[in-house]
């Protein structure tokens, strides 16, 4: 049985202490997770950040090795970003709990070119984590921390978490926003000027019809001076 995120009504998260997020070199977000926040100082891997620096087997392998290595265990999949609100607690012997979550979640499918939104095929796998390697050391980060965005499929739940992510939260760097190249949608397509911030952006899959927006493959139309446009290919995937 799919599962499905649970949302607000206006998919609203909550504000971000920092909303005008640094780059990695005014603060050190090399220590953070897949949707940008801190690790816990005391956590485990926090505690490991200089002695893998230092001592690292991996980061003696030659860079085209470890390139490949990056490939195999961070890309190839569809992460799919949702905001959770409530969540359903299940313990043996007592009954069910409907708790407060409020917070950013994800979901992982083992193939790229998927709707993440529907039915899936029995060979697509899922998981409700992606751990990235950008906190394990300083090296690693530079070397990872825009491959989940480069490799993988991202889709949002809703527009609204979509803008709320990227633009109200900044939950990423401005690199890893100018990694990303396309994005999946379910039904509603980004507006004119979300398409100027994500400047890179390439192409938008709309996997469901929705009103006056047929699904397709959108590819954004920029032409200097002048407003980015969304032109429909009808592809589903690809284009």
């Amino acid at each position: 049985m799919k599962k499905r995120f649970t949302y607000s009504k206006k998919d609203k998260a909550r504000p971000h202490k920092d909303e005008d997020r640094s780059t990695p070199e005014d603060e050190d977000v090399s220590r953070a997770d897949l949707y940008g926040d801190s690790l816990p100082k005391r956590s485990r891997e926090v505690q490991l950040w200089s002695t893998n620096q230092s001592k690292s087997p991996f980061l003696r392998l030659p860079e085209e090795v470890r390139t490949r290595i990056y490939g195999y265990a961070l890309g190839g999949q569809t992460i799919t970003i949702g905001y959770e609100t409530y969540r359903r607690m299940e313990t043996v012997g007592e009954p069910p709990k409907i708790v407060p979550s409020f917070r950013y979640a994800c979901a992982v499918y083992s193939e790229r070119n998927i709707n993440p939104f529907g039915n899936q095929l029995p060979f697509v796998k899922v998981v409700y984590k992606y751990t990235p390697l950008n906190n394990i050391c300083r090296q690693l980060y530079y070397e990872t921390a825009k491959l989940p965005f480069t490799l993988n499929t991202i889709a949002f739940s809703t527009h609204n978490v979509m803008f709320n992510f990227f633009y109200r939260e900044q939950r990423l760097s401005r690199e890893q926003r100018d990694a990303i190249t396309s994005i999946t949608l379910q039904k509603e397509l980004p507006t004119p000027n979300f398409l100027v911030y994500m400047r890179n952006l390439q192409k938008v899959i709309l996997v469901e019809d929705s009103g006056k927006n047929q699904k397709g493959t959108y590819k954004v139309n920029r032409v200097k001076g002048k407003t980015p446009k969304l032109l429909n290919t009808r592809h589903v995937w690809g284009g």
